[in-house]
């Protein structure tokens, strides 16, 4: 199957793309899944780095954490491959919303745009706009295991309950734009959001009866660790923030492997 959609990568044509478009449906905001999942965090383009940590999925699910255009130099590709993949496997794939599939909040850089003009001419104005609506279905977050809470970027800092959140637009803001930090919960410095403090994390997984949140957002050496352990970053591209090594997170069972290539 991947041998198939890295074949058809080669030859992207602008039918094929709006169609996988228009064809993927809303899933749930609130997913509960119990089996086993690869998670992956920011792709941003690179695609190389994608198809490596596809190839470590034997039958887990896959869950997207969000970031899949910006930056890299296959953002057209990367999409083309996600919904492809999400054709192929249906329920076995899951793509959340991150920051940059946000536009209600002005993000930068923003070259999605450009990339989809070089790859399709004038008819990427059209695509742009199914894009947008592609973007408008995608979850903000899921649950695992009814015990690990998978979000882009963080929790937020007034500590709802999951029910609370989605009616909270700020809240919402919040799960995309959020970082967590070792110091006291503060204004975040990249203009959007808050750093949130292990205090948050404490009394966000308690309040839910969760154990662990698991994220991306935060460029990183593949993955990052923060509160105690309760806080697990997953950055899964590389080319431009300098990490040598690209990151995913497999849940099997009741543990955590934690992949580093």
């Amino acid at each position: 199957m991947l041998e198939k959609i890295i074949e058809e990568i080669k030859s992207i044509n602008a039918y094929e793309f709006e169609k996988l478009l228009d064809e993927f449906e809303k899933e749930e905001e609130k997913i509960e899944e119990s089996d086993d999942v690869l998670i992956i965090g920011d792709i941003h383009g690179d695609l190389d780095s994608l198809i490596k940590l596809i190839n470590l999925r034997e039958k887990e699910k896959i869950i997207f954490l969000g970031d899949y255009g910006d930056r890299g130099y296959y953002q057209v590709e990367v999409y083309y491959f996600l919904l492809r993949l999400k054709e192929e496997l249906k329920d076995k794939v899951i793509l959340l919303k991150g920051n940059h599939e946000f536009p209600e909040v002005e993000f930068a850089p923003h070259d999605f745009p450009r990339s989809l003009l070089s790859k399709f001419g004038n008819k990427a104005f059209e695509i742009y706009e199914k894009v947008k609506n592609f973007w408008n279905k995608l979850s903000y977050f899921a649950i695992v295991k009814e015990k690990y809470f998978l979000v882009h970027g963080g929790i937020p800092i007034e500590v709802p309950k999951i029910e609370e959140i989605l009616k909270n637009k700020n809240f919402i803001i919040q799960l995309l734009w959020n970082d967590p930090t070792e110091e006291n919960t503060m204004q975040s410095f990249r203009g959007i959001g808050y750093l949130f403090s292990k205090k948050v994390t404490q009394e966000f997984l308690e309040k839910n009866n969760l154990e662990k949140v698991i994220r991306s957002h935060e460029p990183c050496n593949g993955i990052k660790e923060n509160h105690e352990g309760k806080v697990l970053t997953a950055f899964s591209m590389k080319g431009i923030y300098g990490n040598e090594k690209i990151g995913a997170i497999k849940i099997v069972k009741d543990s955590i492997e934690k992949i580093l290539i």
